[in-house]
């Protein structure tokens, strides 16, 4: 059943949308996932993590299944972090990956606003500091 749900859920698909908008270009899409935290279909807190945090033991199923949407995840950030220009488009990546997995636990203790307004000021300037 956990499989199933981490299928369905894992990443937000309010995130995956923005992931997906080829209207928009690589660098916008990487700030703009931070803005789809707010949407109200957002599963709080964040499968992949609840996922981690509950089958801790790499040896598990469901933690194997949860780390391998989290290492797809990471390759997508890192073929926009290429693609926007950054210079070590890994190592920009897994900074982003940080940044929205801690911004996902916030979401559990704090306001909506502030954590969406904090988290994109914040992937803003691993962007600057990745490409300009």
């Amino acid at each position: 059943m956990v499989l199933a749900y981490l299928a369905a859920n894992a990443p937000a698909s309010a995130t995956e949308a923005v992931l997906n908008r080829e209207d928009l270009a690589p660098r916008t899409r990487l700030l703009e996932m931070f803005t789809a935290l707010a949407a109200g279909d957002r599963t709080v807190p964040d499968p992949l993590v609840a996922a981690l945090v509950e089958y801790p033991n790499g040896a598990h199923v469901v933690h194997q299944a949860a780390a391998g949407h989290a290492q797809r995840f990471n390759e997508r950030l890192t073929a926009l972090a290429r693609e926007s220009g950054a210079r070590d488009p890994e190592r920009t990546a897994r900074r982003l990956v940080t940044l929205y997995d801690g911004a996902c636990c916030r979401l559990l203790v704090e306001d909506v606003a502030t954590v969406v307004a904090d988290a994109y000021a914040m992937a803003a300037s691993v962007l600057r500091d990745a490409i300009d």
